[in-house]
C-alpha cells in the first residue's frame, strides 16, 4: 500500500524539500511554485543514475555562488536525504519506466564546499540527480 500524496508533499514540505510538478516523458522537473524565480546556474550541472549513498564532487565553487541545487528523481522505492536532514520518501510505485516523484532541495553552499552526499536507506537503491552551484 502506497503513502497517501498528501503525507508526501507534508513530509517533503516539512523536510525542507520544495514541490514539483511532474515533468513531461523526457523533459526536466518544474517548479511547483515560483520558488526558483530569480536564480540562475553558477557551474555546469552534475548529472546521471546513482545507486546508493554517493558523495559528488562538485569542483571549485565559481564566483558568485551562493547555493547548491539538487534536483532528485526516485527510480525505486526508499528514504533518500542531503546534507542538512532534507529526505524524500519515494514508495513502492516507482521504477524506471514509471519514475517516481521528483524534489528539489537548495542548500546554502559553505566555504569551501566542493562536494554534497545524497544517502539512501537502502544500499540498492536508485535515483537519478541534477546537482549545480546558482547563485541567487
Amino acid at each position: 500500500m502506497g503513502v497517501p500524496a498528501v503525507t508526501l508533499l507534508l513530509a517533503a514540505l516539512l523536510s525542507g524539500c520544495t514541490a514539483q510538478n511532474e515533468p513531461e516523458p523526457g523533459g526536466e522537473p518544474t517548479p511547483a511554485t515560483p520558488s526558483s524565480a530569480g536564480t540562475s546556474v553558477a557551474a555546469d550541472p552534475v548529472t546521471g543514475t546513482y545507486t546508493g549513498t554517493t558523495t559528488f564532487d562538485l569542483g571549485p565553487a565559481p564566483e558568485g555562488a551562493t547555493t547548491i541545487s539538487i534536483t532528485l528523481m526516485c527510480l525505486s522505492p526508499g528514504t533518500f536525504g542531503v546534507e542538512g536532514g532534507g529526505e524524500a520518501l519515494c514508495d513502492d510505485g516507482v521504477n524506471e519506466e514509471a519514475p517516481g516523484a521528483t524534489t528539489i532541495w537548495s542548500l546554502p553552499l559553505s566555504a569551501g564546499q566542493e562536494s554534497t552526499e545524497v544517502t539512501t536507506s537502502d544500499p540498492d537503491a536508485t535515483y537519478q540527480v541534477r546537482i549545480f552551484y546558482k547563485t541567487d
